[in-house]
């Protein structure tokens, strides 16, 4: 019996089975962070996806935007990591919340954050924007600073 590749399981994903399947993917694979915005003193929302094949990475690109790419760090292997921010990252979250399991407590606080700051949050107001964000989430810390 053969067995289909990753590459084309993904492609014969959709609808419901393809947002479920994300939603699981993203559970075991995915970050939710807080992050400077490039170029400006203002943080927001990201969510990125980190995984060896870049194939289950494009469904994500194709279904929410954002961008894929390759990160290769000297000694350790090439990955390939899809990540989105601000009005993305939030469709996202908003798409697979009801779906998540490990991620579902970070994501529902990550959308409070993002929707009491729509543009995102200045230098001068992230420390107390992070630790509201930080405040609603378990003690397992289901989130990432990222350095600025």
């Amino acid at each position: 019996m053969k067995v289909a590749s990753d590459a084309s399981a993904c492609s014969s994903l959709t609808g419901v089975d393809e947002l479920t399947y994300l939603a699981g993917f993203f559970d075991g694979e995915g970050s939710i962070m807080l992050g400077r915005r490039y170029h400006t003193p203002k943080h927001d929302l990201r969510l990125s996806v980190t995984q060896l094949d870049p194939e289950p990475l494009k469904l994500f690109s194709r279904r929410w935007g954002g961008s894929i790419g390759k990160v290769t760090k000297k000694g350790s292997r090439t990955v390939w990591r899809w990540y989105a921010s601000a009005g993305i990252a939030e469709k996202a979250l908003c798409d697979l919340a009801p779906y998540l399991v490990v991620k579902r407590h970070a994501a529902e606080a990550a959308l409070r954050f993002r929707r009491c700051t729509p543009r995102g949050v200045s230098t001068a107001r992230y420390v107390e924007a992070e630790a509201a964000f930080r405040s609603v989430l378990d003690a397992a810390g289901d989130y990432r600073i990222k350095a600025t």
